[in-house]
């Protein structure tokens, strides 16, 4: 989803991460918009913090909470391109605690605020 939307560059990783990277993806694909902290994914997909941590990043190339803010906002991203999703609905709904953190991210992975990006979309 984050190779495709062009969020993250595809990351090749040895074979034996990638029953890591699948119980991961698939954990967030579910979880995304719940308030979830590393601790809580190491948990989920039977892993200690810190080895899920380490492994983590060396999968990812990121921490956990950048991977999942890039994720959130790639879903977010989506909401505002094909429905009339509000800005603050958008922000609760991809997992987000408040609507300035949602606006800081976005900003900082789109490069640009999500009003502009939402008015970018409807030009087209």
């Amino acid at each position: 989803h984050l190779t495709k939307n062009k969020l993250l560059i595809k990351n090749t990783f040895p074979e034996s991460n990638k029953l890591f990277y699948r119980s991961i993806t698939k954990y967030l694909e579910k979880h995304y918009a719940d308030s979830i902290s590393s601790k809580d994914a190491a948990y989920a997909i039977g892993y200690t913090q810190s080895y899920f941590c380490r492994a983590f990043r060396k999968c990812f190339g990121m921490n956990f909470s950048e991977y999942l803010n890039i994720y959130r906002i790639s879903v977010s991203k989506a909401m505002l391109e094909y429905s009339s999703t509000k800005i603050t609905d958008a922000a609760y709904e991809c997992g987000f605690s408040s609507p300035v953190h949602f606006s800081r991210c976005f900003k900082k992975y789109v490069g640009m605020s999500p009003s502009e990006y939402q008015k970018c979309q409807y030009k087209s």
